[in-house]
């Protein structure tokens, strides 16, 4: 059977239809490429488009739409209440038959690399994608908008992984990577308090300290706001090595800690299967290192799993400060964990995430450092696995 990407680009037009007919153009009648949907919206001054088709085909296609954009849309005279930080804002790829999630990796980049030659525009990879753990969620990435991209872009940290650091004068920057099928929910609030929206929002999002895989946010509408909110991931759990997820991680986050003067060892057995949803493991791995990152200001971190008896237990160990005593007690409480005394909810989001999958966490201070200790139970083809996410 042939290969099959879904791509779903974001342009940040949603009013003028002439325009936006020709930014989807070279999607209609073309061969191994097929237009699913075009949905603009005056409100969020951004249209949602879907096309599905052969991979060379379909990222052919949508190159060619991201360069018409850039030519048809001027982000100095857009206004809408969907944050964008470019006229085509994100480019996210998903694969859908015959098509590894590394093979759609590589076709993200390929599609990036080709944005930025084509058409000048400085592009960050994001999601699986991503080449830094800051850029694995797209509002980070989008953060400051296309009016504070250019100041963004001087801090060598947001150096875009393709072009040079300085945004396109009129479509700014865009976000290019492979990621899995994403569910947008929407809801209408009979009310015009925004504050009451965006306290609701933060209190259904995960990093307010709610759901896992939600993003949320307000969005005001002509004559109420709107609740907006994005299901990132809907994947059942599934068999996996946990190994290959701390690999992933370690390789992600790495760089990082080498400029902050910190060396990150793994020491990992094989064959770690587990029952689980990779991204959330994915999540658990990347706050406690934040967590160790922000404890540690030189020396080393280590992870090493091994697995016995049934269970595969993870350690992360570090040479910094650890946690303050009268913290231990509390520590997946949220809002005592955070930096410097602040609200903090990473190791909360922590133990919520290890409870759903039956497994534990515990966090102690060794002899030079903080130590935190996960456990999970091993796969078994015999064993009932019911906790799906």
């Amino acid at each position: 059977m042939n290969k099959i990407v879904e791509c779903v680009p974001n342009f940040s037009e949603g009013k003028d239809l002439a325009k936006i007919e020709r930014i989807v153009a070279p999607l209609k009648n073309k061969e191994n490429v097929k237009l699913v949907g075009v949905e603009p919206d005056a409100s969020y001054n951004r249209t949602v488009v879907t096309v599905i088709g052969e991979p060379q085909a379909v990222k052919n296609a949508v190159v060619e739409c991201v360069i018409i954009a850039s030519q048809e849309i001027d982000l100095n005279h857009h206004m809408g209440e969907h944050k964008r930080m470019g006229a085509t804002d994100v480019v996210p790829f998903i694969p859908i038959t015959n098509i590894s999630i590394e093979e759609t990796v590589e076709l993200s980049k390929e599609c990036a690399k080709e944005i930025n030659e084509k058409a000048n525009i400085p592009v960050f990879l994001y999601s699986n994608s991503a080449t830094n753990p800051d850029r694995v969620k797209l509002p980070t990435i989008r953060k400051g908008e296309f009016e504070g991209m250019a100041e963004k872009l001087k801090d060598p940290h947001w150096a875009p992984d393709y072009g040079e650091a300085k945004i396109h004068p009129t479509a700014g920057v865009t976000a290019v990577g492979c990621r899995p099928f994403l569910i947008a929910f929407n809801i209408d609030c009979a009310t015009k308090d925004k504050e009451a929206i965006k306290f609701i929002a933060k209190a259904i999002r995960l990093s307010g300290g709610g759901y896992k895989c939600i993003q949320a946010g307000p969005a005001e509408m002509e004559d109420f706001i709107q609740v907006t909110m994005n299901v990132t991931d809907s994947a059942k759990r599934i068999k996996l090595d946990v190994g290959e997820v701390i690999q992933q991680v370690a390789a992600l986050y790495r760089p990082a800690l080498e400029r902050n003067g910190v060396t990150l060892n793994t020491d990992i057995d094989t064959e770690l299967a587990v029952y689980g949803n990779p991204e959330e493991l994915t999540q658990v791995l990347f706050n406690i290192l934040q967590n160790s990152k922000e404890h540690t200001q030189s020396g080393c971190i280590t992870i090493s799993a091994v697995r016995e008896n049934g269970t595969i237990t993870i350690t992360v160990t570090d040479t910094g400060s650890g946690l303050p005593p009268e913290i231990l007690p509390r520590a997946f409480e949220r809002g005592v964990t955070g930096k410097d005394g602040g609200t903090g909810i990473g190791l909360a989001i922590c133990k919520d995430i290890m409870d759903a999958h039956s497994g534990t966490i515990r966090i102690a201070n060794g002899d030079c450092g903080a130590v935190v200790t996960l456990t999970l139970r091993e796969y078994r083809e015999d064993a009932s696995h019911a906790a799906e996410g």
